[in-house]
């Protein structure tokens, strides 16, 4: 698994951390990760400690309200 600093990342990148040899990539592209981001760059939040609680529980609410039906 790699992660960029920060997030920050290009195609060129993704590519390059590819031929290196990693199977996971992780960006911070403030999205729900989706099936198809596992072959491609996964997303991920943030949390900063300035976050309240009531913004913590909205991004929360986002993966809760995107779950797939089971």
């Amino acid at each position: 698994s790699f992660a960029w600093p920060y997030g920050a990342w290009t195609d060129t990148a993704a590519r390059a951390a590819r031929a290196a040899g990693f199977k996971y990539l992780f960006s911070v592209d403030y999205r729900i990760a989706r099936a198809a981001d596992l072959n491609a760059v996964i997303p991920r939040y943030t949390v900063m400690g300035s976050r309240s609680r009531e913004q913590v529980r909205s991004i929360l609410g986002q993966f809760v309200k995107a779950a797939p039906v089971r």
